[in-house]
């Protein structure tokens, strides 16, 4: 299940294992949080559908995401993660 509460543009995943993407999230172009129950209890991955990145960040949007591993995303720049040039980006783990 995931929960999306949009008047903060915050979205819980309320589930455990692995989530398998077969094509290429939207851009987050917008402000978000992006939380899991805890990154050895969620995986976010591209399973099959080509190369792609799993996030693509994209204009001037703070994003937060925590709880979750990404893994798999194929691409030449960016392959969990994408940051457009020009945005800064300040990780935690």
């Amino acid at each position: 299940m995931v929960v999306l509460n949009s008047p903060t543009r915050h979205i819980t995943f309320a589930v455990t294992g692995t989530v398998n993407l077969t094509w290429a999230l939207p851009d987050l172009t917008r402000s978000v949080t992006i939380e899991g129950l805890g990154r050895d209890l969620l995986t976010v991955r591209r399973e099959s559908g080509g190369n792609y990145r799993i996030f693509t960040m994209v204009g001037e949007p703070t994003v937060v995401i925590s709880g979750l591993t990404i893994a798999d995303g194929r691409a030449e720049q960016g392959g969990g993660i994408y940051v457009m040039r020009g945005i800064g980006c300040n990780p935690k783990v």
